[in-house]
């Protein structure tokens, strides 16, 4: 499996954490009820974003197919004179 590594400075990471946490609505708790640190928070929900973006995309890229299909049949089967 690959894997996507966020890189953050030392520096700036509590900032990082506390910034994601406070505008994505952080609890403190996991959807199935279990503790949830804000690192964990953060991972979880970059992972819901980055699925939601590949299904757009391929959600986009099938109806466009499908698209393309609909009207290739319809030129070929209807002829109106």
């Amino acid at each position: 499996m690959a894997s996507i590594t966020l890189t953050v400075p030392d520096a700036i990471a509590q900032r990082v954490l506390d910034g994601f946490a406070s505008q994505k609505g952080y609890t403190g708790t996991a959807p199935d009820g279990t503790a949830e640190t804000k690192a964990q928070f953060l991972k979880r929900k970059l992972g819901e974003h980055v699925r939601e973006i590949v299904l757009r995309a391929e959600m986009q890229a099938a109806a466009a197919a499908a698209g393309a299909a609909a009207q290739r049949k319809a030129d070929a089967e209807i002829s109106i004179s």
